[in-house]
């Protein structure tokens, strides 16, 4: 093989799967492996998905700008569509690449099978680890832990007293943005240690937000897809089996949920046996929800004040959204029976490495206006009048509507620690930000002198 990239006077080709084309941590990987294949003498081409609309930019000109040919695509998603898995297959088989690349974002599936099928080796590059599958052998290639990071926010500070928010801005500084480059900070309470963002979209005029902007800035639909309705069932998967390790849900159950939106949360339960309803305020979903024999109500949860006292209510990443959380909380308890349950999830600081693939720029959105670790969710539920008996740090929880039994221990969430856990992973971040061009110019250059040697 020459320097060139090329055995025998012919070049070899790689081929990248970016998945979604907007500008987002794991796309902005791709782009690093594509660029550093294309250093190294190999020509690239990539699979990019179509991006929704967003306020991000696109991957597409920056992949172009490097010299590197593009394939466009029908956006990626997790649920396996197997049109694009065969359109992919003849892209492999047509350019007979000598090695795939794949992000682990939505588009893994889709590449793991299209490989498989055309016998190409194929590597798979996630935040920790890369991990190599050979045509034949599946061989594990544990690299050193990369990952890529726009930049941590640094960002602190939160509750109701505008003196301790000023004086926290001065003392340690505050995001400017968001991860869609608005104008909103990020904020943590010296006192409480809840962190917020401000300024805050107002109560006015948040029923049409989520009636008709804010599915379409999130995921870029406006209507309900196969990926979306897929997470949600997942999500209410694990929602089930969360409360059933406090108790019995099933038959007889009565289970509501606000913001239901399509329904995959409900769907499981209603699959238990459970009497479901929900509300939303995007009709478009809750056309699906009742498609599936789910009561729905158009609104808030003060649409479900005149059916009959739930068991069970509900509430997966909801409460982040609010401006008054625990008001928000008391009220939707009251519809519950005594002794009832409430179900809380929502996306968890100390968790954040895991579900927003280590990138905080993703996280921090002017959607969410608060930010919870276990300790601060629980504080909310006391602050409401519940008695939490079941929690977890994603963060999940179980609380009940007294009368009921006793609840976990309290624990105090202490500002000075957040913050240094914070800036730790903000350390992190930026070393494997720094770091990952380097690695992916060193797995580049390795699968070359693979090359070589076979040639």
């Amino acid at each position: 093989m020459s320097p060139s990239g090329a055995v025998d006077g012919q070049t070899q080709t790689v081929l990248v799967y970016v998945g979604l084309g907007d500008f987002t941590g794991a796309v902005r990987m791709g782009l690093h492996f594509a660029r550093a294949f294309r250093s190294a003498g190999f020509r690239v081409v990539a699979i990019v998905g179509r991006p929704p609309p967003s306020a991000l930019p696109s991957v597409i000109p920056h992949l172009r700008s490097e010299g590197i040919e593009v394939i466009e695509e029908e956006g990626f998603a997790r649920a396996l569509d197997l049109g694009r898995v065969m359109r992919c297959l003849s892209h492999t088989r047509r350019l007979r690449p000598v090695l795939a690349v794949s992000m682990v974002q939505l588009d893994v599936k889709i590449a793991g099978l299209a490989c498989l099928l055309g016998r190409t080796p194929l590597v798979i590059s996630a935040q920790n680890k890369t991990t190599f599958f050979g045509n034949t052998l599946f061989a594990w290639l544990k690299a050193a832990s990369f990952g890529l990071i726009a930049r941590l926010v640094a960002s602190m500070v939160v509750c109701t007293s505008r003196t301790v928010a000023d004086q926290f801005h001065r003392e340690h500084g505050v995001a400017e943005r968001d991860r869609w480059g608005l104008p909103v900070s990020t904020v943590l309470c010296t006192r409480c240690a809840l962190v917020r963002t401000s300024p805050r979209l107002p109560d006015s005029y948040l029923p049409a937000f989520y009636e008709h902007e804010y599915r379409l800035l999130m995921d870029g639909i406006s209507s309900p897809t196969p990926a979306a309705f897929e997470l949600q069932q997942r999500r209410g998967r694990e929602a089930l089996e969360f409360l059933v390790a406090t108790g019995p849900v099933g038959s007889g159950t009565r289970v509501y949920e606000i913001g239901c939106s399509a329904g995959g949360v409900l769907q499981p339960f209603l699959q238990a046996g459970c009497t479901v309803a929900g509300s939303d305020y995007d009709v478009r979903f809750l056309a699906n929800a009742r498609s599936l024999g789910i009561e729905t109500r158009h609104g808030g949860w003060e649409t479900l004040r005149d059916l009959p006292a739930p068991d069970v209510i509900l509430l997966s990443h909801v409460v982040e959204h609010l401006n008054d959380p625990v008001d928000f909380v008391r009220s939707v308890a009251s519809l519950l029976k005594p002794g009832g349950r409430l179900f809380v999830a929502v996306p968890g600081l100390d968790a954040m490495a895991d579900d927003y693939c280590g990138d905080l720029v993703r996280y921090l959105q002017i959607c969410h206006t608060f930010h919870f670790t276990r300790r601060t969710l629980l504080q909310t539920l006391r602050s409401a009048g519940l008695t939490p008996v079941h929690a977890d740090d994603t963060v999940r929880s179980v609380s009940i509507r007294p009368p009921g039994p006793a609840g976990l221990p309290e624990e105090a969430e202490d500002p000075t620690r957040l913050h240094e856990r914070i800036v730790a992973l903000e350390r992190q971040f930026e070393q494997r930000e720094s770091s990952l061009p380097r690695r992916a110019r060193r797995l580049a250059a390795g699968f070359k002198r693979l090359l070589t040697s076979a040639a």
